[in-house]
């Protein structure tokens, strides 16, 4: 665990190649400790996981106080928390990636630069233009 960086890139820049899992991060801001689960592995690594679903044992229809503060387990099903997101996106200039697995097995992702969660009441998400996609990440998304 390293409780010096502020996010999973920093850990993955300070750390060189670790195995993906739960790290210890301090927020910027607020100076607050917070477990993380960094993905270590996708694409050089280094991104910071914030919404992880896989079977559905985790109930994802949750108030907003929930989204707010995050819910579930690291370990497993999980979302990480508006307020956790807010500060993390709010220092540097961050890239959103996000990869989808249907049902068959058959997997796609896309990446947007300018990634930020807005301060306040509603957590404005604010993403930019299209950084790189798998070329079947479209297909994922329809039925």
């Amino acid at each position: 665990m390293c409780s010096t960086s502020v996010d999973c890139s920093e850990i993955r820049q300070n750390l060189g190649s670790v195995p993906s899992g739960v790290y210890l991060i301090t927020t910027w801001k607020t100076n607050q400790n917070a477990s993380v689960f960094c993905d270590m592995d996708t694409d050089q690594g280094g991104w910071t996981v914030f919404q992880y679903r896989m079977d559905g044992k985790v109930d994802f229809y949750r108030n907003f106080s929930s989204y707010e503060n995050g819910f579930g387990s690291l370990q497993g099903e999980f979302w990480l928390g508006l307020k956790l997101m807010n500060e993390m996106t709010s220092r540097t200039s961050n890239d959103l990636r996000i990869d989808i697995t249907r049902g068959n097995g058959s997997t796609g992702y896309i990446v947007y630069a300018d990634f930020s969660v807005g301060a306040g009441s509603n957590y404005t998400l604010h993403v930019g233009n299209i950084r790189s996609e798998s070329k079947d990440f479209t297909d994922q998304l329809t039925v």
